[in-house]
């Protein structure tokens, strides 16, 4: 990679920032009152932060930091005139955060695979203790327009899941996006996708590798064969999906189309509980909170009634998919000694309906399903007249 020198001029001046916050005391509150502009980017940060648009590498590398001037929290956006393999680039900013006095005792979280206003994106969590002072973070980056870009927020955990945090990502605007907004993802549906109609509700684009269900299949019958012979054991409430999606094949039962597991889910029911919450931007803290604690305990609950477990899981969000608000619930779970499986589940609520949309794949199989996955949610339209 040809970033190293703009990268390690990178870390050097985080960390000069990152020294001055560790020593000060955070307030909340704060208004988005202030505007920032720096080439491809424009946001807002509330007066009481500082900021700096530094060229890092004439002509190719951009770099913003902003800082509260009385807080522990810090905000880093870099902007590189180059496409970069995300993969190298993301462990290419672990690896210089490694080599830093402060954030050399950090531990990082897993590499994965995420969305920033419908540009598909490498992220990871980290956090440690410097000098006594314990602190918490995220960067992820993404590619658009042939320019690269980093985001990297630090500060307390709280700072994560926090509404301030929430305010200055939703107001990013990026010139070259299909979006202004974090809040307005407008997705480019691939050609060879195909786009399927849910009746009543809207519509979502399937990768070629997928297929719909066929309720005359093989596969299909043995499904319900084993919901209904299972149903009265478990004592749990058990509804057939509306929409199934499966790896293509699967239908004719072609040789190999079993070897992989990947499935989206789409339920459709009444429900109206959710609509106050998903609708709105400025959830508190214990609002957020108290919906992870919910949803936690109701699928550790129905994991236990299948003898499987949640091995790992992730904090709850509330996201905007093209426009509508939708719970974002995200876990690993492993059904015995099986191989464990990501799953992904979005909820929507519109006019009494509860739109549950669930996707997953196994994770040793991640390489294959994980960049098609994070673009279908996006896909996901309602229909005008349910707007």
């Amino acid at each position: 990679m040809k970033l190293i020198k703009s990268n390690y001029l990178f870390v050097h001046s985080f960390i000069f920032i990152s020294v001055i916050l560790f020593f000060n005391v955070t307030c909340d509150g704060q208004q988005l009152t202030q505007e920032v502009k720096c080439r491809e980017i424009s946001f807002k940060l509330p007066a009481n932060w500082n900021y700096k648009n530094q060229e890092i590498q004439k002509g190719k590398v951009f770099q913003t930091s902003c800082w509260e001037k009385t807080g522990d929290r810090s905000l880093q956006i870099q902007q590189v005139y180059e496409d970069l393999d995300l993969n190298e680039y993301a462990d290419f900013i672990e690896q210089s955060l490694n080599h830093s006095e402060i954030f050399q005792n950090s531990s990082f979280g897993e590499l994965k695979s995420g969305n920033f206003q419908g540009h598909p994106t490498k992220e990871s969590f980290f956090h440690g203790e410097y000098m006594g002072h314990s602190y918490w973070g995220k960067f992820f980056v993404f590619n658009l327009s042939n320019v690269a870009y980093l985001v990297l927020f630090q500060g307390e955990e709280a700072f994560a899941h926090s509404k301030l945090l929430r305010s200055i990502l939703n107001s990013f605007s990026i010139r070259g996006s299909q979006t202004d907004r974090i809040g307005l993802v407008k997705s480019i549906v691939p050609k060879d996708w195909k786009t399927v109609k849910i009746e009543n509700i809207g519509t979502i684009s399937i990768p070629p590798t997928m297929e719909l269900r066929d309720d005359n299949s093989f596969v299909a019958l043995v499904a319900d064969r084993a919901r209904d012979a299972l149903a009265p054991k478990i004592r749990i409430q058990m509804k057939k999906s509306k929409l199934i999606f499966q790896p293509k094949g699967q239908n004719k039962m072609i040789k190999g189309s079993f070897d992989e597991y990947s499935r989206i889910l789409i339920n459709v029911t009444n429900d109206v509980s959710g609509d106050y919450y998903s609708q709105r931007s400025d959830l508190s803290e214990e609002e957020i909170q108290t919906l992870n604690d919910y949803y936690l305990s109701e699928i550790s609950t129905g994991m236990k009634a299948f003898h499987a477990k949640i091995v790992r899981w992730y904090p709850f969000e509330v996201r905007k998919i093209n426009g509508k608000g939708a719970f974002r619930i995200a876990y690993i779970r492993q059904l015995g000694n099986s191989k464990p499986v990501s799953v992904q589940e979005y909820v929507f609520f519109n006019h009494g309906k509860k739109i549950d949309i669930t996707l997953s794949y196994r994770q040793t199989e991640k390489d294959k399903w994980e960049k098609d996955f994070s673009n279908v949610i996006n896909t996901f339209r309602l229909s005008t007249k349910n707007n």
